[in-house]
């Protein structure tokens, strides 16, 4: 009885974030999928088995000597570091390198210092069946977000990281990060001028001017998933001043909230990034513009709960899925019915997820459920709340300097891609140069990008297309091996960890 209430109330506030995020997909699917002919890399591999499977040649397909090369390259690899996992006596193959002590701690190259090399054979292939330009901006930006660490430091600003305040990024670390509080404003921007005429469309259908009806893209009639939009948000800005935020900082929340899972949302589908986080929250950049007072105290608290349970760890979050799900079911006739049965997905998960996880709490404890990291992460938060709430914090100089000039640069990068056919770099590179993902898919991206390169260059689309087996053999390699051990650790004491967690 006592966990009922605030499981309704924040229940419904669950499912109406995803009611939203349905519909804003929806929305954007026919820019991004039919306009825009936006890549998927994550779904190249299933795409081409459909195909094969289609022209029935499936067979043929999993025979090819490239695939079957980089599936016993996957399943050679993990066989040896698991049977090293439960049996240290084992020799293991090394698939993380340190690099930073080849680095000095002081001088042009100090952001180098805790570099590190991952090796991941299925990133190593979703990075090659991503575009060129794509991959390249990658690890390109990540080594230059490492550099200016030091660029800054030989040139004599030393600035502390004390500069940043009290923040709720999960990875933000230092003041030069916040550079994409900028960057994803401008970005956003420019997504949604891309999509002027198709916006335009859409609100002309929804004030019933237009009689243009669904495409072949969208799940329902961009009436319903416009209209379906505002009435999700409008019960969103109700539930927020209901239980007792400012208006205007339910505005400013929710507008940032669905800004960033946007163009979050685009840079994982478009760039084939499999394992994404962010690291500047979206409460960061408006602490940093507006200083806590104007939240208020019960403002904050609420804010930073609303961000911790749906957007903060997109590892986690519906909207790639769901714009996923849209390219998947373009040639499926009648998509209203994929789209009810994605509603009722979303009830069913939520209200299963919720009762097994108060089961398994009440029964076990929650620290015997080895979640330390959820834990720690979740107490951190109402910590925060409460140092901003004891000592209030004012707008921050040198975030708001680093802000103007991600702006700056993301609007350089956006003019000099749009104008320029050459331009070797494309925008949401700079998006990612700090995540805590990247620090991991860097070297993926580096591999992929060059192996693409190469095959391209002096082989031409034959090369390509015959290589491109053996990094299909990468993924579905480390996907059955990732599947297998894990049936193994149902047994055991634990299980090897093909994929980060």
């Amino acid at each position: 009885g006592s966990w009922l209430p605030p499981l309704l109330t924040w229940g419904g506030f669950v499912v109406l974030c995803y009611w939203v995020m349905i519909c804003l997909v929806d929305i954007f699917s026919q820019q991004w999928v039919a306009n825009e002919k936006m890549n998927f890399p994550l779904l190249r591999v299933p795409q081409l088995m459909e195909e094969a499977l289609n022209e029935n040649r499936l067979g043929r397909f999993l025979a090819n000597r490239f695939l079957i090369l980089g599936l016993l390259a996957t399943f050679l690899l993990h066989i040896i570091n698991g049977l090293h996992f439960y049996f240290p006596a084992v020799p293991q193959i090394p698939t993380l390198i340190l690099a930073g002590p080849y680095f000095p701690k002081h001088g042009l190259f100090s952001g180098f210092h805790k570099l590190k090399i991952y090796i991941y054979p299925a990133f190593i292939g979703f990075a090659f069946m991503t575009s060129r330009q794509i991959s390249f901006s990658f690890w390109v930006f990540f080594l230059l977000g490492g550099l200016i660490y030091g660029l800054l430091g030989v040139v004599g600003y030393n600035i502390p990281a004390s500069a940043l305040g009290i923040t709720f990024g999960p990875t933000l670390s230092r003041p030069e990060e916040t550079q994409l509080i900028g960057a994803y404003a401008v970005f956003f921007i420019f997504i949604l001028w891309l999509a002027r005429y198709h916006l335009l469309d859409v609100g002309r259908q929804c004030l019933f001017l237009s009689k243009k009806g669904k495409s072949d893209v969208e799940w329902v009639s961009p009436r319903l998933s416009g209209w379906g939009f505002w009435l999700g948000t409008g019960m969103l800005v109700y539930w927020c001043h209901n239980y007792g935020m400012p208006l205007k900082v339910t505005l400013l929340l929710l507008g940032a909230f669905f800004f960033i899972m946007l163009v979050s949302t685009k840079v994982i589908c478009q760039g084939g990034i499999p394992y994404f986080t962010l690291s500047v929250a979206p409460t960061d950049g408006l602490l940093s513009f507006f200083g806590s007072r104007f939240f208020t105290s019960l403002g904050l608290l609420m804010a930073a709960v609303m961000q911790k349970v749906l957007f903060v760890d997109l590892r986690e979050s519906i909207m790639p899925s769901l714009l996923h799900g849209e390219k998947v079911s373009e040639g499926v006739r009648n998509k209203r019915m994929i789209f009810f049965g994605i509603m009722l997905a979303v009830l069913t998960g939520v209200l299963v997820s919720v009762v097994a996880m108060l089961a398994l709490c009440h029964k076990y404890g929650i620290r015997e459920l080895q979640m330390d990291w959820a834990t720690r992460t979740t107490l951190g938060v109402y910590e925060n709340v409460q140092r901003l709430m004891d000592a209030p914090g004012e707008p921050r100089q040198w975030v708001l300097i680093f802000s103007a000039v991600g702006a700056v640069v993301m609007l350089a990068l956006v003019i000099l891609y749009q104008r320029f056919y050459w331009w070797p770099i494309h925008p949401i590179g700079y998006l990612t140069a700090y995540s805590s993902a990247m620090r991991i898919l860097w070297f993926s991206f580096l591999v992929g990008w060059l192996c693409n390169q190469v095959s391209l260059r002096y082989g031409g689309v034959s090369l390509f297309k015959k290589v491109r087996f053996f990094f299909i053999g990468l993924i579905i390699g480390d996907f059955l091996m990732a599947g297998s051990w894990a049936l193994v650790g149902l047994f055991s004491f634990a299980s090897y960890q093909v994929l980060p967690t």
